[in-house]
């Protein structure tokens, strides 16, 4: 795992190299083994990189060359099947100099151009400096497991691991209103935009080439829930295991140590017992949890511990937050509300003591079908197919008290498909975005914009379940890359662990999207197929439990520890967002979580990394902003 940058300049002025190695520099936790360089002979192009070394120790240096050294690489992942792929090359007639996978790469580049990316199983984000040709060609993995970042200005493009890296470059950007309305709906920013104006992020199963003749960015890899007929139960659950079983299998190599990360949910502990069986000795496995009983799994991690035999480390923490979350926020670089990055980082900060590479059970919820959204979500699908449905829920709406369960869901049942579904994901939904902007004439179509190019139904998934359209929004428009794959990414490498997720294998993930939506959810059982894998893996107590998350106790949190803090950070004299959004709107979130009981953790959430962010991050145009609100100009 590493930290790549770089600096194309399409009009042959050469490249700093003082400005490529404070690019490199800014990436150093990615990669605290090795750092390297490359400029180009005309010094139009530069890479950057920094190691962290997991295969091949002591040859896998980057920048790596292909063997005239007219192809160059910078490389952040692992290719799992490598030396597979390796073979096929050697009797192609290539020529390797390393053990490495990234120069599998290269030599795939030579032999297939852009079509070398259909050949890589695993996770990556890469750039190819092609001199014959003067053009660099990069790409990302087909579900956004590791990053890329870029910028295009006066006919430079420059990429980076992180938005820091660019911020060397560009160092006082300007916010981009557009993608601070799409962080208030999800909660994250999702791709191609970033929080900055003109800094994008590649999407996944993207790839982009860049030269004299401009920018081109092309689709590589989609994702089709189209369903097939399936075989029996038993074919079926034997498929899918062995699928498992490779994908856990292939991600067990590593030159140091390994490990796995296990919250004694359903997910990370299948992942641990298949390495259990397909490793050939017990597992080392790390958990964390807190003091407050109702939001630690410590509990569950153990008893699959103890079935399992692994070599067990666990941690009860009682962290800073308030330290803790100003830390994160600015390493994020741009405003980021899931709060299970803080339990995220301290289960990797923890099992970095000891370990290397980490496998975690990312991937499951949405591969499977395990997210309680997703049973809600197809009962009111049947619901609202009974004539008069949608009316009695909006009338019910009318005078359900707000503090009652569901009040929330009632009111989104307005909404068709997609739209409902978008709203269900909103930290802010459209109701709550409306009264924190108020007059303030800083509502933009940002949100609305996205929810319609993406979460309204499509041609081309019409005839697909209603589960799988569900599927589809989270695994390939947003969730999956945007949230959660985000923020294991930055947790992790903030102390130079990598983190394999063997769920989301492709082959896996294409395999699933096929399978029936019955065989992921039936009657109230979510993630029924893995569940049945499980039942011969895990203890039973461990699959049939509810689902509680990687969550953390928030709502307990802002009512006492926090308090203070939050009411200081959204409503004193400094408070930014109190600045620019509806100051009464907000003291009425804070009212009704601390008051009426409602719970408003999210938002404040969101709220309150946003407002650390904008204090803290290298930008200049937060009072930009608030001149413009002024001046009704936005």
């Amino acid at each position: 795992m590493c930290g790549i940058c770089g600096i194309v300049n399409s009009d042959g002025q050469p490249v700093s190299a003082e400005v490529l190695s404070r690019m490199s520099a800014a990436l150093v936790h990615r990669g605290p083994d090795d750092s390297g360089s490359y400029l180009s002979p005309e010094g139009n192009a530069g890479l950057g990189f920094r190691r962290l070394s997991i295969i091949d120790l002591t040859t896998g240096h980057q920048p790596l060359s292909n063997e005239d050294r007219a192809v160059w690489i910078v490389f952040n992942g692992e290719i799992y099947d490598f030396q597979a792929t390796k073979k096929e090359l050697l009797a192609a007639g290539h020529r390797f100099s390393t053990r490495t996978d990234t120069e599998v790469i290269v030599h795939l580049y030579e032999e297939f151009g852009t079509r070398c990316v259909e050949h890589l199983r695993g996770m990556f984000a890469f750039a190819i400096w092609d001199e014959k040709r003067k053009c660099l060609f990069a790409a990302r993995d087909r579900v956004g497991k590791k990053p890329f970042f870029y910028t295009v200005r006066d006919g430079k493009l420059a990429f980076a691991s992180e938005l820091k890296s660019l911020l060397r470059l560009i160092p006082a950007p300007e916010i981009d209103p557009a993608a601070l309305s799409q962080y208030l709906a999800f909660g994250y920013i999702p791709a191609p935009r970033t929080i900055y104006r003109n800094i994008c992020k590649l999407p996944p199963a993207h790839w982009l080439r860049f030269s004299s003749s401009g920018l081109e960015l092309q689709r590589y890899w989609n994702l089709s829930f189209a369903p097939e007929p399936a075989p029996s139960e038993e074919k079926l659950t034997g498929q899918v295991e062995e699928l498992l079983r490779e994908a856990v299998r292939l991600r067990l190599i590593s030159d140091v140590p390994l490990g796995a990360l296990l919250s004694g949910g359903v997910d990370s502990s299948i992942v641990v017992a298949l390495m259990a069986q397909e490793g050939g000795r017990p597992p080392k496995t790390f958990s964390v949890g807190f003091e407050e009983s109702e939001y630690s799994e410590l509990d569950y991690a153990r008893k699959v511990a103890k079935h399992l035999g692994t070599e067990h480390h666990e941690q009860i923490v009682r962290p800073d937050v308030v330290e803790l979350l100003n830390e994160l926020v600015l390493h994020y670089d741009e405003p980021f509300a899931d709060s299970s990055m803080i339990p995220t980082y301290l289960v990797c900060k923890h099992a970095r003591e000891h370990i290397t590479v980490a496998l975690s059970g990312d991937g499951g919820d949405e591969v499977f079908g395990g997210y309680p959204r997703y049973l809600y979500e197809t009962w009111i699908d049947r619901y609202l197919r009974v004539p008069g449905s949608r009316g009695l829920a909006q009338a019910l709406s009318a005078f359900w008290p707000d503090t009652w369960r569901g009040y929330r869901q009632l009111g989104k049942m307005k909404y068709a498909d997609g739209a409902r579904y978008a709203e269900q994901m909103s930290f802010f939904d459209s109701h709550w975005r409306r009264a924190l902007h108020g007059d303030s004439g800083l509502e933009n179509d940002g949100a609305q914009a996205y929810v319609r190019e993406h979460f309204l139904l499509r041609e081309e998934r019409a005839n697909w379940e209603s589960l799988s359209q569900l599927q589809y929004l989270d695994t390939v428009v947003g969730y999956l890359p945007g949230d959660i794959l985000t923020k294991v990414d930055m947790a992790s490498m903030r102390v130079s662990l990598e983190v394999r997720s063997p769920l989301l294998d492709h082959r896996l993930v294409e395999f699933m999207a096929r399978v029936p939506a019955h065989y992921k959810i039936r009657g109230r059982c979510t993630k029924y197929l893995l569940k049945k894998i499980g039942e011969k893996l895990v203890p039973p107590e461990v699959l049939h439990r509810p689902k509680r998350g990687f969550a953390i106790p928030l709502e307990h949190w802002f009512r006492k520890e926090v308090n203070g803090y939050l009411r200081e950070m959204l409503l004193g004299a400094e408070s930014r967002v109190a600045a620019l959004f509806r100051r009464q709107t907000i003291e009425l979130l804070i009212h009704d979580h601390m008051v009426r009981g409602i719970d408003n953790s999210p938002m404040l959430f969101s709220l309150l990394c946003l407002e650390i962010w904008l204090r803290k991050a290298l930008h200049r145009s937060a009072d930009e902003l608030l001149a413009a609100k002024e001046m009704g100009s936005m």
